[in-house]
Order: structure tokens, then C-alpha cells, then sequence
């Protein structure tokens, strides 16, 4: 006989007891204490239904439920975080493996079921891999059994092999093979006994669904049909005191603008996946007026076509008074080249070019250009180059309307035809502020410089913030938090940035990346204020490789922060050519080290960038505008316009799945 479990206490007896204890117990004794309560195995139900089911967590990954099993004796718990992958059709099973090898219980997928002394699988799913399009469907199908108590009465027949045994079993409702329940089934004397017992009177009685007795809900203090939903379920799910359970359903079900992950790809056209294009209000008027962030593949425009990729694109773009305005150079491949805008009051529909001015030699084609566009006022400004042959000049036009007429006016007159230019315009604070650089035939050469005016019409008002290099130039302006900010290029070897509080008053200058040892490769072409900081984009060459990079502050003559995006193209450089702020995000956009366009967007400057590539465009700015996403460049020699409205689709990849979101009921 054995006895357990009792207190050891030491013995000098330890021929018969080796441990030295005069009782003895393991791990089998613990395992054989439970056999008469338990079934060799299963699932601890308890009041969770779910306890240990298995789910697809993602792809072709599994997890199992919160919960605990038993097998002869020994348990394991679960966690909720436990998984296991899959790669064929098979079982999941936990396996209680008691050999001194392993001595534990593991989750594992199996193709057949092992159940030794030492080794039991406890079945908890049976799983199938559906071959689709992309990968595969997981369906799974839950097999779990649950652990039932093995409580007997206190009286049994004589033997098992007699009929009131089994009819004893049948009557309170115990486990029996399909061969005694077919032996009292057929029985039609155990039958009759049977319906004339308690256990028959209650089995006929539970049957009877006519409610003989007249027992009401509030009696039992149960919900009726339209109370099945309780109070705070109705408040979770914002229903009415009345919702019914239907109610309940429809309010569970996908809504617009709700994210589903799946391997399936047959969603159908009311659900889109989740990467990161553009939609229109057209089409998916309720996912538009929800949806946060740009779609950021943009839809793309030929506004005009050149026959030189060098000399045709789109520098910038504005949007003023019912217009698109999009300004840049154009060349007909002969002898001419052309400062051209287009305009349109629709961005997919018809645009008109107009050319302001142009250059008779092709020697001088670098210098015919516009590089800027505004509209304040009342008036459209643009700003560019002009080469006469002999001087090149910081020419500005303006008009009250793109299809108008376009008055021409020079800022100032530089002698080599090789620098000189204006390169940003903007109206703000009341003013029309133009910046960048004038290049005259005696030291110090060259003058990064900005002009100034309250009408453009009107008398401009210039001033030299630096001034030594070729390349000294005013490249981007902003004005923000009480602060003016120019970004440019210092002295041929930095990206430099100057400040002020006032046009006119004292600018401070102060150079955020370079060495004098790279001249030529280090600019800041983008100056924007958003969310309380100050941010400049540009370029960064350390002599091998060029990059796109940023700096940010929360004041110009603070501490500023310098991060890199990506490694731009070593050949051509414009690695980073636009930032701005925009609709709770940042948005970078400049070119790659392979050549090919780059956008990069954040909602924390110091968090992690995501970055896409943009095709065959090549970006030469980024603006927002009219609650789209403009990006002016190029392709080849195409003058080519990237847009893309305020709501577009998330994007989501993810290993082994996809993401849609429901964009139609």
C-alpha cells in the first residue's frame, strides 16, 4: 500500500531508506495523487472557454492562449505570449515529456500524435496551409479536449457487465462507449425504466420547450431577448439604452477607416492595402475625410518637355488666389533657353505654359531660369536669372493673375554670367522678401544677399549678409516664432544659415556642417518653422559621399541638432532638396545615392524617418498647398510635378501578412 502524503522525519535507517528520510517521495508519487480525480488529460477550463486555444498571430505564426493543461498528473502553464511557426499541415500539441532528457513540457507542431509512458501529446489544434497569392492562408481548427473530474458515487453495481450498470451510468449521465449507450438505447425495457426515473423525468423536462411551468426572465432574474446586451457593453460600444444584440453586431462590424491584418489577398474592392498611395475625395469620400497623413506615391504631371535633360524641369510651385503656378526653365535643344511658368487651376487638368524671358546663346542657358514662385497681396512674384551677354542679372516678375501681364524687374546686376541669381522669393510679415547672390568683378567677389519690399512694384531694398566665395549664396527663407532665417551656402565649404529679428536690423550668421577641406558640396536649400522648431535640409559631403541631411533647433541661436536621411547620388548631388512641416509631419524630399528620387517623413524630428523612393522623379523642393503635396521636378528632360492630397493611405508591410483598410461599406 501506498500512503501520501506525510511528513519525512530523519532516520538512521538508511539501508532501507538511502535518503536518510523514512519518507520518500517523487514527482511520479505527485503525478499518481491526481489519477483519481482527473482524466489522463486535457485543457483546465475553469470559467475561460478560451484557456490554451491556439490563434494566427501573423503570417505563419501562432500563439496560444492564457491558460493550463494537464497531463497524467503534471501541468503547464501558458502565458498568452507563447508561439511556435508553421510550414506544412500539422498538429499543435503540448507535449509532456517526463524522460530525463527533457523532463518538461513543450509547444510543438507535429504530423502524428506520440503518447508513450514517457512521452503524451495533448492535441490543442489541427492546422492547414492554403496555397494563395503572395504566400499562404492559415485555417486552423481548434481541437482542444478539457479536463474532466473522475468523482464516482458511492454506489456501484456489482459488475460493469451487468444492464443496471449501465443504465446506472446512462441515467446520471456518465461517460460511456457508443456500445452501452447503444445497449440502453435499444433496450426498450431499460427505456421505459429509464423515462419512469428522476434522470428520465429531468432529461424529458429539460427537453420541453414550451415553458409548461410559465417561469418569466425576472423570476430567474434573467435577460430577455432585448436585454441580452448589458448596460456597460451598450456604453462601450456607444449604443442606445434599447440596442438590441443586432445592434451589438453591426456596431463590431469593419467600419471605414478600420485596419484589418490578414494573408488573405480576396478582400474585395471595398477594402484598399496599406501602401502609402494617394486617394482621391472622388472615390472614397468618407476615407478621405478621415484619413491622417499623405499618400505619399504621388500622382505624377508632364507640365512641359524639353530636349535636354540638363536644362528642362520645374524649381518650384506655389498656390495663390484659385491657381497653380509652377515655374522652372525650359530648353528647345537649338540655341535658346527659356524662364517658363505654367499655370492651371486644376493640378490633373490642362496647364498653360508662358515663357517671361529668355537667352540667345546656349553658353549662356545656365543663366535664364526661374527658381521661385509666391503669391501675397494680391500679386504672383517669381524669381530667377537673366543673361544679357554680358552681365547676368536678380530678376524678378510679377502680375496679378498668371494669365495676365507680367511686369519684369531686375534687383540687382552681377558681372560673371556663371553666378549671379535670385533663388527664393516669399511673402510674409508684409513683406516680399527675395533672396540670393550677386557676383561683381572685385574682392570680395561674391554676395549672398537678400532684397526687400512691400510691394513689388515698389522700391526693393538689398543687403549683403556674407559675402568671399563663388558660391556664396541665399538658397531658402522663412520667417517664424519672431525670427527671419536664410539658408545657403558659405564661403564654398559650408551650409550656412544667417538670422535676424528684424529686415533691416543686425543678421547673425552661423555655419551647421562643412570643412574647409570639400568646397563646393555643402548647402542648405530648405529653411522651415513647424511644431515649435526651426529645421534646414541640405547637403553634406565629406569627400567620398554626399547625404541628405537636416539640422533642427528651437531657436536659430540655440543648440541646433544634425541628422543624416539617407546617402545621396556622389555624381549630380541635390540630396536633399525640400523640408517642410506639414499636417502634423516632416517631409524631406532630395535624391538617392542610385540618382532616383527620395521622400522621407516623421512626425518627431529626433524619431526614426521613413523613407520611399519616388520613381524616375527627381525632386527639386517640396511644398504644401491647397491640402496637397507638391513636389516640383523633373524626369530626364521632362518638367514633371508630383502631387498628392492631405489623406492618403497608411502604409503597413509587414513579414508574411498585409494590411487593408475599409474604404467602402
Amino acid at each position: 500500500m501506498k500512503s501520501y502524503f506525510f511528513n519525512a522525519v530523519k532516520t538512521s535507517d538508511t539501508t532501507t531508506h538511502p535518503s536518510g528520510y523514512d519518507r520518500e517521495y517523487d514527482a511520479d508519487d505527485h503525478a499518481a495523487f491526481f489519477a483519481p480525480f482527473f482524466s489522463e488529460a486535457g485543457v483546465f477550463a475553469g470559467a475561460d472557454a478560451g484557456a490554451c486555444k491556439v490563434q494566427v498571430q501573423s503570417g505563419l505564426t501562432l500563439v496560444v492562449s492564457a491558460g493550463a493543461v494537464y497531463v497524467r498528473g503534471r501541468m503547464a502553464v501558458f502565458d498568452g505570449t507563447e508561439t511556435v511557426t508553421v510550414s506544412q499541415n500539422c498538429k499543435i500539441v503540448a507535449r509532456m515529456d517526463k524522460s530525463m532528457a527533457v523532463r518538461d513540457f513543450q509547444l510543438l507542431a507535429v504530423t502524428e500524435l506520440t503518447q508513450t509512458e514517457d512521452v503524451y501529446d495533448l492535441e490543442l489544434a489541427s492546422v492547414t496551409l492554403e496555397a494563395v497569392s503572395g504566400g499562404h492562408e492559415v485555417h486552423v481548427t481548434d481541437t482542444r479536449t478539457f479536463l474532466s473530474y473522475m468523482g464516482q458515487p458511492a454506489y456501484y453495481p456489482p459488475t460493469s457487465d451487468d444492464l443496471p450498470y449501465i443504465l446506472w451510468l446512462y441515467t446520471l449521465g456518465f461517460p460511456m462507449s457508443e456500445e452501452q449507450q447503444a445497449a440502453v438505447e435499444g433496450n426498450p425495457s431499460l427505456m421505459s425504466i429509464f423515462e419512469a426515473s428522476v434522470g428520465g423525468n429531468y432529461a424529458a423536462h429539460k427537453s420541453d420547450k414550451q415553458n409548461p411551468h410559465e417561469v418569466t426572465a425576472a423570476q430567474v432574474g434573467a435577460y430577455t431577448k432585448e436585454e441580452t446586451l448589458s448596460e456597460d457593453t451598450k456604453t462601450l460600444l456607444g449604443l442606445s439604452g434599447t440596442a438590441t444584440p443586432d445592434d451589438a453586431f453591426v456596431a463590431i462590424l469593419p467600419k471605414i477607416g478600420d485596419i484589418k491584418i490578414t494573408v488573405r489577398t480576396d478582400l474585395g474592392d471595398n477594402w484598399l492595402l496599406c501602401n502609402g498611395e494617394a486617394i482621391s475625395e472622388e472615390d472614397y469620400p468618407e476615407l478621405y475625410a478621415i484619413a491622417k497623413g499623405f499618400g505619399l506615391t504621388p500622382s505624377t504631371r508632364d507640365v512641359w518637355t524639353g530636349t535636354s535633360s540638363y536644362n528642362s524641369w520645374i524649381n518650384s510651385i506655389a498656390y495663390g488666389n484659385g491657381y497653380y503656378v509652377a515655374v522652372g526653365k525650359y530648353y528647345d535643344g537649338s540655341s535658346s533657353c527659356t524662364a517658363r511658368i505654367a499655370y492651371a487651376t486644376s493640378l490633373s487638368g490642362t496647364w498653360t505654359t508662358k515663357d517671361l524671358w529668355k537667352t540667345s546663346s546656349s553658353s549662356l542657358s545656365g543663366n535664364c531660369e526661374i527658381n521661385c514662385v509666391g503669391y501675397g497681396n494680391g500679386y504672383w512674384v517669381v524669381g530667377g536669372a537673366y543673361c544679357d551677354g554680358s552681365y547676368t542679372y536678380g530678376r524678378i516678375a510679377y502680375a496679378t493673375s498668371p494669365n495676365g501681364t507680367w511686369t519684369t524687374k531686375d534687383l540687382w546686376k552681377g558681372y560673371n554670367t556663371a553666378f549671379t541669381s535670385l533663388r527664393c522669393i516669399t511673402y510674409v510679415n508684409g513683406y516680399w522678401i527675395a533672396g540670393g547672390n550677386k557676383y561683381v568683378y572685385s574682392s570680395p567677389y561674391n554676395y549672398a544677399q537678400i532684397a526687400y519690399a512691400t510691394n513689388p512694384s515698389g522700391t526693393w531694398t538689398t543687403k549683403d549678409l556674407w559675402s568671399g566665395s563663388a558660391s556664396d549664396t541665399v538658397r531658402s527663407i522663412a520667417y517664424g516664432n519672431g525670427y527671419y532665417v536664410v539658408g545657403g551656402t558659405g564661403g564654398d565649404y559650408y551650409g550656412r544659415i544667417a538670422y535676424a529679428t528684424s529686415l533691416s536690423g543686425a543678421w547673425t550668421t552661423k555655419d551647421l556642417w562643412g570643412s574647409t577641406k570639400y568646397s563646393n558640396h555643402n548647402h542648405i536649400y530648405s529653411v522651415a518653422y513647424g511644431n515649435g522648431y526651426w529645421v534646414v535640409g541640405g547637403e553634406y559631403y565629406n569627400g567620398i559621399q554626399r547625404y541628405a541631411q537636416i539640422a533642427y533647433a528651437t531657436s536659430p541661436n540655440g543648440t541646433w541638432t544634425i541628422k543624416t536621411l539617407w546617402a545621396g547620388y556622389s555624381s549630380v548631388g541635390y540630396a536633399l532638396r525640400g523640408v517642410i512641416y506639414a499636417n502634423s509631419t516632416w517631409i524631406a524630399v532630395g535624391r538617392d545615392s542610385g540618382g532616383s528620387g527620395q521622400i522621407a517623413y516623421a512626425t518627431s524630428l529626433s524619431g526614426t524617418w521613413t523613407t520611399k523612393t519616388l520613381s524616375s522623379l527627381v525632386p527639386f523642393g517640396v511644398v504644401y498647398a491647397n491640402g496637397y503635396l507638391l513636389i516640383p521636378g523633373k524626369d530626364d528632360y521632362v518638367a514633371v510635378l508630383g502631387y498628392s492630397p492631405e489623406s492618403g493611405l497608411p502604409e503597413i508591410d509587414l513579414p508574411n501578412a498585409y494590411a487593408y483598410i475599409k474604404a467602402l461599406e
